[in-house]
């Protein structure tokens, strides 16, 4: 289809408010604040000995917008408080400084003096936490599209509660709910309603008649489907919104090959760097255990069901009596008298799940996934919760 002007102008604001202006504005602040704790910290002659200035200045700077972009700090349509942004920001710079470690070692010629690195990154995360809120709430409108919704009642129903605050509703207006079986409008009715209430999108919120598809064809409008409009604006998936068509076409649900060995790579990576920390910290909670439970296993296997429907044992801490399952499984409740007293500290931190590590070294899950349930949860899971097996 093509797409009408004021559609190209607000995909413009769009792309300028998201790709360009927040990323820009990020590392004018990290470049100034890192030329002002030079000049604070009077290094600027001992940096500038390095053999490659520029490069360091540009390395210091593109590995923290890396990171800020990781943490969706570019994208103008996050709902969150403003202590979600400043943990946000906190965590990006955090990161970025662990980054910049690890690349220092192979290349100690680029490396900037901590002092100053200190003193430039206090400098950035205070400029961007005042200066981030106010340029997102100037980009929000900008970009903000006019969206017409049509589809059923229920669907219908479901945008307006979903979309009824006007925090929800940052980066889009709703316009006008259409349901075409109670309006009954023809082709050239809807389009004279798109045309005179200047549409820029329209959401499908269902199946369509022939009608309502030949004036979607003759206006030239960007047409999208619900579950792709509640992803990208609210950054939440209702199951109401979804159907198996969506679960067929759905972008990256299955992956390639590559991705898939990207992602393994990434938790094997991310295992190695925790285990210097959680070997000992396992060691020490495993002596806890024991001396609790003294005849007790120390470890507690739990068939689970993972990818694809395969069954695998899941470690964890004893954090329950040895008996607290003798006759059948049992969900765990607030207050469960079978959790032992070392359980009681262990379940709350998630510290029980430490052994879990050998479950991803071993490739039966992943650091990032659904929770692999139990088998007998599963069935009635499955029953309770739509498209549970497609999650």
């Amino acid at each position: 289809m093509k797409i009408s002007s004021l559609g190209v102008q607000s995909a413009i604001n769009c792309l300028r408010a998201a790709w360009l202006t927040l990323p820009l504005v990020s590392a004018s602040v990290l470049f100034g604040a890192l030329y002002l704790s030079l000049q604070l910290e009077n290094s600027a002659p001992q940096w500038v000995k390095s053999p490659y200035p520029v490069t360091s200045a540009v390395l210091f700077v593109g590995v923290h917008l890396l990171s800020m972009y990781a943490l969706g700090l570019f994208r103008v349509n996050y709902r969150e408080r403003e202590m979600g942004s400043v943990i946000r920001i906190c965590l990006a710079i955090a990161l970025g400084n662990v980054l910049l470690w690890l690349l220092y070692m192979p290349f100690p010629t680029m490396r900037i003096d901590s002092s100053v690195v200190l003193v430039a990154l206090s400098m950035s995360a205070l400029l961007l936490l005042f200066i981030q809120p106010l340029l997102i709430r100037r980009l929000r409108g900008l970009g903000r599209k006019r969206i017409m919704v049509i589809g059923s009642r229920p669907r219908l129903e479901l945008v307006k509660r979903r979309l009824r605050r006007r925090s929800d509703q940052r980066s889009c207006h709703i316009v006008a709910l259409i349901d075409p079986k109670v309006e009954s409008l023809s082709s050239a009715q809807l389009q004279a309603s798109i045309k005179n209430d200047h549409i820029d999108e329209i959401v499908l919120a269902g199946s369509c008649d022939a009608a309502v598809m030949s004036a979607l064809h003759g206006v030239g409008i960007h047409v999208i489907n619900l579950a792709s409009f509640f992803e990208r604006e609210i950054n939440h998936l209702p199951l109401e919104a979804l159907d198996r068509d969506w679960f067929t076409h759905a972008h990256g649900l299955y992956g390639s090959s590559l991705q898939r060995r990207l992602k393994r790579g990434f938790d094997l990576v991310l295992l190695l760097l925790t285990l210097p920390l959680s070997l000992p910290l396992a060691v020490l909670l495993a002596l806890a255990v024991r001396c609790e439970n003294p005849g007790a296993p120390v470890l507690y296997r739990q068939r689970r069901v993972g990818l694809a429907g395969r069954e695998f044992d899941l470690i964890k801490f004893r954090s329950m009596r040895p008996d607290a399952e003798s006759h059948s499984a049992i969900w765990a409740s607030v207050g469960d008298t079978r959790i032992t007293r070392i359980g009681r500290i262990l379940r709350p931190t998630r510290l029980d799940e430490l052994p879990q590590l050998w479950n991803i070294l071993r490739g039966d899950m992943s650091w990032v996934g659904p929770r692999p349930e139990r088998p007998e949860f599963v069935v009635s899971l499955r029953e309770n919760i739509l498209h549970f097996d497609l999650r």
